[in-house]
């Protein structure tokens, strides 16, 4: 299904990322009383009463600044107004007409593109003053909304529908769920480089200062029949390198990039080796049980040491993700970003596999048989029977005699035969107990 494309432009801190945030129904985009701090293009899904089109955000637009790091933005907004099917010319009615709202419509008319103009902050009378003059910018009657607190948001969402002609989606016409993966890692490991090589354009900025990314990306690709959402993250800290509230909420977001996808590709620098923030990113994709596929970056610059001698580091370091396929790859060079995707699809299917019942007893009394649990006093710990309960994590359900008398020791007998016995190769496994007296399987 290809949804329209409906890109928000305007000049800085008019409320674009505001009105992102609320067509698409999640806090994806920064919000902040500072201006300029949406740098990349974010992308997302506006569903409104049986219609759907995709929603753009990007960097408000200054003409007038010069630099290599604001040209890359440019490139990124005019590379959107390229490819929307209708653009929202936001402008600010409380504050008035911008001469810079002048020059950006001088811009955009350029493009030929359907535009409507939005007046946003239009929250009572007297901000609705200065309404008049946007009339000279020669664009029609504004839409006036707030887009803080959503009024007259859903006029402007029938004037887009009626303007794009948009056809109401049938119920059953509705797109297998696309993988969602999760770019993560510490800044400057070149998480948006790689984002970029999997696209094959230059869709997120990158630049050598760290950081460059604040907001979580969402961009998404196809690969055969199979969809993909892939999200770029702000790289995660230290908490005593956070200085700004902005920096704050970036790592917040990155933590809800993870929880919100389905695989965490962890990107670490090769030539760097694994460091303390890499464990705590490997904590945390752990602690959302998250599938996960490593990619060890800059392998080029890796100074001749082994694959061999990467996997034992993982096995060392980072216990908690031992279980991962690892990547390795130059993000830069086109060195094996091939292989990301079909990994990523790999430890899905792991992530989202079902296993009979019949087929996990049979096994559980296999295992039981090999080693069996171990006394507490006198008593034994006695696991009747196990059930699968969930996916994403797969999940197991163990009716046993005794609560207290399942160990840590057992539980990771068990689960870590369980990942090896039915192949959940890059994916979590959890296991639950619940006391049930019943008769031994067996």
């Amino acid at each position: 299904m290809n949804l329209k494309k409906v890109a928000i432009i305007g000049r800085a801190n008019v409320g674009k990322s505001t009105l992102f945030n609320r067509l698409v129904r999640r806090r994806m985009a920064i919000v902040d009383d500072y201006s300029g701090l949406t740098r990349d293009r974010l992308s997302g899904i506006c569903n409104f009463e049986g219609y759907s089109f995709e929603v753009i955000d990007m960097a408000g637009w200054n003409l007038d600044k010069k630099g290599e790091f604001t040209d890359k933005i440019k490139f990124q907004i005019r590379k959107a107004i390229e490819d929307a099917d209708l653009l929202l010319f936001m402008v600010d009615v409380k504050e008035g007409i911008n001469p810079l709202d002048y020059e950006i419509k001088k811009e955009i008319v350029n493009y030929n593109k359907k535009i409507i103009l939005v007046g946003n902050k239009a929250d009572n009378k007297s901000a609705q003053e200065n309404l008049w003059e946007f009339y000279n910018l020669g664009l029609g009657e504004p839409v006036l909304i707030s887009s803080a607190h959503g009024i007259g948001v859903p006029v402007l969402l029938d004037k887009i529908i009626d303007t794009l002609k948009l056809e109401e989606l049938p119920e059953d016409n509705i797109e297998e769920e696309p993988i969602k993966i999760s770019i993560v890692g510490k800044p400057n490991v070149g998480k948006s480089t790689l984002l970029n090589a999997l696209l094959g354009e230059e869709r997120v900025i990158v630049d050598d200062t760290p950081g460059t990314t604040l907001d979580a990306i969402d961009v998404n690709i196809k690969m055969g029949e199979r969809n993909f959402m892939l999200i770029d993250t702000a790289g995660i800290r230290k908490k005593s390198s956070i200085k700004t509230d902005v920096e704050f909420y970036s790592i917040k977001r990155t933590e809800d990039a993870i929880l919100r996808s389905h695989v965490a590709l962890f990107v670490m620098d090769a030539e760097r080796g694994i460091s303390i923030p890499d464990k705590k990113i490997a904590y945390t994709i752990e602690e959302f049980k998250k599938a996960r596929v490593i990619v060890f970056n800059k392998w080029d610059k890796r100074m001749e040491k082994s694959k061999k001698y990467y996997e034992r580091l993982v096995e060392y370091e980072l216990p908690l993700l031992k279980n991962s396929p690892i990547i390795y790859a130059s993000a830069l060079k086109k060195i094996g970003i091939k292989n990301i995707l079909n990994e990523v699809s790999n430890v899905y299917k792991n992530y989202t596999k079902n296993i009979k019942t019949s087929e996990i007893n049979k096994i559980l009394q296999e295992l039981i048989t090999f080693y069996p649990p171990p006394l507490v006093g006198k008593k034994r710990l006695k696991i009747y029977y196990a059930t699968q309960v969930g996916i994403k994590p797969p999940t197991f359900l163990f009716f046993v005699n005794r609560i207290d008398y399942v160990k840590l020791n057992y539980i990771s007998y068990l689960k870590n035969n369980f990942i090896r016995i039915f192949d959940f190769y890059g994916s979590p496994v959890v296991l639950k107990f619940k006391e049930r007296p019943r008769r031994k399987i067996g």
